[in-house]
């Protein structure tokens, strides 16, 4: 009896684990920088996610039958340089949510996720959302467009793709007692895609937890195709702020290209205009090195161009601090060498 007992305990610790995932991310790398942290000093030292920001993670589902499935995600970031959590009042800062789907139908999530939006801009950024160079690791500074946002307290509902396009909507609740609208968030984004060629249009309001509750607007739009000898993608946003006659914008474009089997050179452009006469400019180059599926070397340079008295960042100010906030009308040039391995 009991090595029946503990043979049945056995089957069913061994099923749990089966439907469940423990995954991460460790991206290390050395990295150089000019004009640092609002002075003309150069810094040196150790940097996190070049490639993708390091995290922690478990993820599971369940079979439920006929097509329909339940699961789940817990991710956490990490600051691998140190060990240190990358946000200290939040374990699961970076998505902690449960999903249901059905297959030809759609999914249904809730709790906490990447806006859609957010989600888009790192499919289309060159550089894969990383933390040097690309379109997301550059929106900071002068002009800071929202398109790296997270949402709390959310919903959202996914169709299946029907003729290459998928829908999406996300309502996320301020749960300000006495303030229905206050911090509340609606995004709405489509995507088409046909062959080689991908298409993506999102619409946001979020509203201020301040007096008034201001909405912001962000409107974003991108596009990819594939040709085989490079992956070519641009995009563009906008945001406009209720009580502001000012309109800042962005764009960008970008390509990855395979020159080896293991071998991706990438390469990036963005654009920004603060609607005030300010209008900086970042640029990046890079290559990696698959060294397995899982295991990644990499390179890369970015540097920022400024207009006036713009201080645009070419790098995250969160991952790669101690590398960012040049000071204002001066040019900072950023290189880093790294290595990423996921598990």
């Amino acid at each position: 009896m009991k090595k029946l007992v503990l043979a049945t305990l056995l089957a069913a610790a061994t099923g749990l684990a089966s439907a469940q995932t423990i995954y991460g991310v460790v991206d290390l790398g050395v990295t150089t920088a000019t004009n640092v942290e609002g002075t003309t000093k150069r810094a040196t030292g150790v940097s996190n996610g070049g490639l993708s920001t390091p995290r922690f993670g478990i993820t599971g589902s369940e079979d439920l039958g006929n097509g329909l499935k339940a699961s789940f995600t817990l991710e956490s970031e990490i600051l691998a340089d140190t060990g240190a959590q990358g946000d200290s009042s939040y374990l699961f800062n970076r998505a902690s949510f449960l999903q249901l789907s059905q297959a030809g139908v759609g999914s249904t999530r809730i709790g906490r996720f990447n806006r859609h939006d957010y989600t888009q801009a790192v499919k289309y950024d060159a550089f894969g959302g990383n933390n040097i160079g690309g379109w997301v690791a550059s929106n900071s500074g002068t002009v800071n467009l929202d398109v790296n946002t997270r949402i709390t307290n959310a919903v959202e509902v996914q169709s299946a793709s029907i003729s290459g396009v998928v829908v999406t909507g996300q309502y996320s609740a301020g749960e300000v007692a006495g303030a229905i609208t206050s911090g509340r968030t609606v995004a709405v984004g489509a995507e088409y895609t046909l062959g080689k060629l991908s298409v993506a249009g999102n619409y946001v309001e979020k509203n201020a937890t301040t007096a008034g509750y201001a909405t912001t607007k962000v409107k974003s739009a991108y596009a990819a195709y594939d040709f085989g000898v490079a992956k070519t993608s641009a995009g563009y946003a906008q945001t406009e702020t209720e009580g502001s006659a000012l309109k800042p914008s962005g764009y960008f474009v970008g390509a990855q290209v395979p020159v080896t089997a293991k071998v991706t050179a990438l390469a990036q452009y963005n654009a920004f205009d603060n609607d005030a006469g300010l209008k900086p400019k970042t640029y990046a180059l890079g290559a990696t090195y698959a060294f397995s599926k899982r295991t990644t070397g990499y390179v890369i340079g970015a540097r920022s161009s400024q207009d006036g008295t713009s201080a645009q960042n070419v790098v995250s100010t969160s991952k790669y601090n101690g590398f960012d906030t040049p000071p204002a009308g001066a040019n900072q040039t950023v290189a880093s060498v790294g290595l990423r391995h996921t598990f």
